[in-house]
């Protein structure tokens, strides 16, 4: 599986979301507009996922703390391919987690959305 759609705020509770995300070690592209499960720990797991093209968490339920996590795996895993990005309406994200988290993906961006999404 090389992409995952999510959006729509699917029931998934936070321990499944990261186990799901464990068996997807090539996933490109992961849509999770809508949902409410992630958590810190699904950050983290979001941040192990080397191959991430592609990334939507607008709408979200995500704060500074899961950015934190996503971040610091994305820097442990050597993620340099994130292309696009939206973040937003990301409820609890402050402008200090949406910096950290350009800053952690800044050299491969090519679309950072903060308002609206993208397709």
């Amino acid at each position: 599986v090389r992409s995952l759609n999510l959006d729509g705020g699917l029931t998934l509770t936070e321990v499944s979301f990261v186990e799901l995300l464990s068996v997807l070690p090539n996933l490109m592209s992961l849509r999770c507009s809508g949902l409410t499960c992630i958590g810190d720990e699904g950050c983290a797991a979001i941040g192990r996922c080397k191959r991430l093209r592609y990334l939507d968490l607008s709408n979200a339920n995500m704060d500074d703390g899961g950015v934190k996590a996503m971040t610091e795996e994305m820097k442990a895993n050597g993620i340099e391919s994130l292309k696009k990005l939206s973040v937003a309406n990301a409820g609890g994200l402050t402008d200090e987690g949406v910096k950290q988290i350009g800053a952690t993906v800044a050299a491969t961006l090519e679309d950072f959305c903060m308002a609206g999404g993208f397709k």
